[in-house]
């Protein structure tokens, strides 16, 4: 169940069949889930008033978790990331 536009949105999921509206309902609560995440990013961001440290702890041979904080903020922090060893 999902609301979009004031309206709600129900999709069930029966036996092995996944039909339109449940995929639908699935992918916009996925979608605002993400825009949640995002938004707490940004205010997290942008309440720094002299100074930011973010820091990972990811080895390399892991893979950045997809919609995750740091997969949206990697690719402005290559060139800042060191691994340790």
């Amino acid at each position: 169940i999902t609301e979009l536009d004031n309206k709600i949105v129900v999709g069930f999921k029966i036996d092995e069949e996944t039909p339109l509206a449940y995929r639908v309902a699935s992918k916009i609560s996925l979608l605002k889930h993400i825009e949640e995440k995002k938004r707490i990013l940004y205010v997290a961001l942008t309440r720094a008033k002299n100074h930011l440290i973010i820091s990972k702890n990811l080895k390399e041979s892991q893979q950045i978790p997809k919609n995750s904080y740091l997969e949206w903020l990697d690719p402005f922090l290559k060139n800042d990331l060191k691994v340790s060893k």
